[in-house]
């Protein structure tokens, strides 16, 4: 059985609204918090989002 995966979105700044997180890898910060990284899937633009825990 096939999971059906919903994509991450992020605040893009410059096309001043949220969008998909394209290429998104998953980064540890130095204070230990995990975030995704990836581009815009609008413009390119460089998107991070911090991931709760």
């Amino acid at each position: 059985m096939e999971e059906t995966v919903k994509p991450m979105k992020a605040f893009c700044l410059k096309c001043r609204r949220e969008t998909e997180i394209k290429d998104a890898r998953m980064v540890n910060m130095k204070n230990g918090n995990h975030g995704t990284s990836g581009l815009c899937s609008q413009c390119g633009a460089r998107v991070f989002r911090v991931e709760k825990q």
